[in-house]
């Protein structure tokens, strides 16, 4: 007796979504700014599956590879990832705080995402990988997961920036009565990304002339008895209208920053006063910060 069985092999289950980024990629980051960085990439999820009715449902989430890195950290800035409702991938306190995003469509949809930067770190260009991982079930209804590795970097915008510590951009020394060898100091602090040079400009060609007002514009004039000499350093290091300040350090890669770096005036220590004319005595200095060549 011969038995023929007809039949449909039953088919294997599979998965009817795809997920893909590009990553944000490297983001330039101005080590000056105040606000934090951005940079937006889109997270896309595409049914495969036209021919199987419903509607698909995804989880994705973002995790740190701790193991061989700083979490939340490139180049020395904090970072973190978050989307339009609410931060989904982070730093806490003692901890990562890493959320689910939970989407459910038809066809095809999109999350967009931002790559966010702590604003006003000494950071270094770097580039790393996190990890993407996505959760959906197959056409069986058993779960399914799938990682894509997703790229970020920052390269660094070049910083040039000097400023008193005490804060803001301008200040006095004031001497009082003046006398030979007097000295005040005042204190900047300076940020470069490259080898920089600090040079100095003088309202009054590099000596303190005798003024109603400090500031005001005065004619050229050979008479000593309306002047007083002074020299000027700069973390001890002679500055002047001809000599400038010079760091050759730094290599584009990273900012650092030089704090409380001491500016010292000093009245000539040869000042005869006798032999000047009574009044207010003064200069305008200006410092400026350029890239050294």
């Amino acid at each position: 007796m011969l038995l023929i069985a007809f039949g449909i092999a039953p088919q294997s289950a599979f998965a009817c979504v795809n997920v893909t980024t590009a990553g944000p990629g490297t983001r330039p980051y101005d080590a000056t700014a105040t606000t934090a960085v951005y940079n937006g990439f889109r997270v896309s999820f595409t049914d495969v599956c036209p021919g199987v009715p419903g509607t698909r449902s995804v989880s994705v989430w973002f995790v740190d590879d701790v193991d061989t890195a700083t979490p939340t950290v490139i180049g020395n800035v904090p970072f973190r990832i978050q989307s339009n409702n609410g931060i989904r991938y982070s730093f806490g306190p003692g901890e990562i705080v890493s959320q689910t995003l939970d989407r459910t469509f038809s066809g095809s949809d999109f999350v967009n995402f931002n790559f966010w930067l702590s604003p006003g770190r000494d950071a270094m260009a770097a580039t790393r990988q996190i990890h993407m991982y996505w959760r959906t079930t197959d056409t069986a209804g058993a779960p399914i997961e799938g990682e894509q590795l997703v790229t970020i970097g920052l390269s660094i915008v070049p910083v040039f920036s000097l400023t008193l510590s005490a804060g803001g951009t301008g200040g006095l020394l004031d001497f009082g009565s003046l006398y030979g060898g007097a000295q005040l100091t005042t204190n900047v602090d300076i940020r470069s990304s490259n080898a920089f040079s600090i040079r100095a400009t003088s309202q009054y060609s590099g000596v303190m002339r005798r003024v109603t007002t400090c500031g005001e514009t005065l004619a050229q004039t050979g008479d000593s008895a309306e002047m007083v000499g002074y020299s000027a350093t700069l973390n001890g290091i002679p500055i002047s209208i001809t000599t400038a300040f010079i760091d050759t350090r730094g290599d584009g890669a990273s900012v650092r920053s030089l704090n409380n770096v001491p500016f010292a005036v000093r009245v000539d220590p040869a000042l005869d006063s006798s032999t000047k004319r009574a009044g207010t005595y003064c200069d305008v200095i200006t410092l400026r910060i350029e890239p050294f060549n």
